[in-house]
């Protein structure tokens, strides 16, 4: 089993990345997804982040608004670092927990680790190769405003949040660029793929 971080900056394409390798035939685990089940079915977790970041995140029904507590753990540096203090411990446990259960599984292919933050909670040690999906800046700025309806300051916020692009790239085993050519990120794709298929058979050899 080969295990695959994919990462980036905030609107550069993980996801689509991601995707395109599922169809490939890697099994994907979601970082983000995992985050939400973790607020979903631990509500110690979700307790917590009231306690820090007020009852304004909630929904009238008890769920979390996740773009009310973007917009108060996302100001500043120490908000950042306690909503990730909350966060991070379960949503490793968990990650740790499907890795296992892949392994257990007798699962011999190539495990795609979908995570934003890959680099930042130290979860490298997690994964065997990790690509870094790239855009420029103002196309990643774009996307954001178009797809989640972020304004020009909640955008730069999470940007802030995540660290530079270069110093994510420092530490990738592989980097794919997504610019508006679909066509291209397909084949780009399909070539960093062919290169992990040989590192997996290399490795079973």
């Amino acid at each position: 089993m080969l295990i695959v971080g994919v990462t980036g900056g905030i609107g550069a394409g993980k996801t689509i990345v991601s995707k395109m390798m599922a169809q490939l035939g890697a099994r994907v685990i979601d970082a983000d997804q995992i985050a939400r089940q973790v607020v979903e079915n631990q509500p110690q977790v979700l307790q917590e982040l009231v306690k820090v970041f007020g009852s304004g995140i909630l929904e009238a029904d008890g769920s979390l608004n996740r773009r009310e507590l973007g917009r108060r753990a996302f100001r500043d540096q120490h908000s950042r670092d306690r909503l990730n203090g909350i966060l991070h411990p379960p949503i490793l446990t968990r990650l740790k927990e499907l890795l296992s259960q892949f392994r257990q599984s007798g699962f011999g292919g190539i495990v795609v680790l979908d995570a934003a933050l890959l680099v930042e909670c130290r979860a490298l040690t997690l994964v065997d190769k990790l690509v870094v999906v790239e855009a420029p800046e103002d196309l990643r700025r774009k996307r954001l405003m178009e797809h989640l309806g972020l304004s020009g300051q909640e955008i730069q916020d999470r940007i802030d949040a995540q660290l530079p692009p270069e110093e994510k790239i420092q530490k990738a085993d592989y980097r794919i660029l997504n610019d508006h050519d679909l066509p291209g990120l397909r084949k780009r794709v399909r070539q960093v793929w062919l290169r992990l298929e040989n590192e997996l058979s290399g490795d079973r050899g």
